[in-house]
């Protein structure tokens, strides 16, 4: 099946001495991103509140990448990444997981700051990609070994261009 064929391309790298933090209000969310995660050998955190993702970033946790939830009850995402902002020398990737990924609201969560988006219910291939993305300048995957031996100034845009290739957006639902 077609399925099977998408995880032969889909090989989770190993991404061990990173860490992510997942929020999301949805316990059952979090289970099944961790699951997909682990795959990845991250160092996981999670939680289900907004005010809690502050907090430990104010106490000193570090993260190499934050996935946070925009509809949260009590504080949302975008009001999270707010206040996130505003802690000195934070400068985390944070993509933003949505149920919402209409044409336009990828531009907007970007506008507001966030470093990238995600739909949610997650799926492993744009979790790979994401991950390769934000981690991968870092990590050897036999694929991307030869974009690290020969940085060019243009690098980030070709690498933008690249993921936007990779995910067609759809116009019409």
């Amino acid at each position: 099946t077609n399925k099977s064929k998408e995880k032969e391309t889909i090989t989770p790298f190993d991404a061990s001495g990173y860490s992510v933090l997942i929020v999301d209000d949805n316990k059952i969310n979090l289970k099944v991103a961790e699951k997909l995660f682990a795959e990845y050998k991250l160092d996981i955190d999670m939680t289900d509140t907004g005010r809690d993702c502050i907090t430990k970033i104010m106490s000193g946790s570090k993260y190499d990448i934050i996935f946070l939830d925009i509809m949260m009850p009590k504080m949302k995402g975008p009001e999270v990444l707010e206040n996130l902002k505003k802690i000195e020398g934070f400068n985390t990737p944070v993509v933003a997981l949505t149920a919402d990924v209409i044409t336009g609201m990828e531009e907007k969560y970007l506008s507001i700051g966030f470093d990238d988006c995600m739909s949610k219910p997650i799926v492993d291939e744009e979790l790979y990609y994401m991950l390769k993305k934000f981690l991968a300048p870092n990590i050897h995957t036999e694929e991307n070994i030869s974009v690290i031996e020969e940085p060019t100034p243009v690098e980030q845009s070709e690498k933008t261009t690249t993921i936007v290739e990779e995910h067609p957006v759809v116009e019409e639902i």
